[in-house]
């Protein structure tokens, strides 16, 4: 929605109104103060066990599409994942299978991003929660190009669909 408020001020020719700011401060009024227990200590971090990587980095590159926010390109960089998005760049960290992590450095977010797999076993979209305002559904970008496969492809003169 900050985008689409962004892109409205513009055209209804009024002032431009600092969303990202306003989208932080709501999110900062709204963050919960972990209380200690009654003896002071503070309750452990139970975290999921991790499952490793099934699938090679470059399997989860490509370029990705949402109707509304547009096109996200996930690539290889020096080994690591890294996602585009209106040319914001943002690091993908793996956390378990295919659950990764991104990193909002603009809000200091951090926020899951979880690939799905189609029927042929192939990365064909994710969803996250983008987090540009709170209490809002996770979004899916479905995959429109694989940019492994289809170099590969042509290199060796084939023609596979994603």
């Amino acid at each position: 929605m900050l985008i689409a408020n962004h892109i409205f001020d513009r055209m209804l020719g009024g002032e431009v109104e600092d969303w990202s700011a306003q989208a932080l401060e709501k999110m900062k009024a709204s963050e919960v103060e972990i209380k200690p227990t009654a003896e002071g200590e503070t309750l452990p971090d139970v975290k999921a066990p991790v499952i490793s990587l099934t699938l090679s980095l470059l399997h989860f590159t490509g370029t990705y599409e949402h109707p509304g926010y547009g096109k996200m390109v996930v690539e290889l960089d020096e080994g690591e994942l890294r996602a585009t998005f209106n040319s914001m760049q943002f690091p993908l960290t793996h956390v378990s299978d295919l659950q990764f992590e991104l990193y909002i450095a603009v809000f200091n977010i951090k926020t899951s991003v979880t690939f799905q797999l189609g029927s042929n076993g192939h990365v064909c979209q994710f969803s996250t929660m983008l987090l540009f305002e709170p209490g809002t559904k996770e979004i899916e970008f479905v995959r429109i190009e694989n940019n492994n496969e289809r170099s590969h492809s042509f290199q060796r003169g084939e023609m596979h669909g994603s």
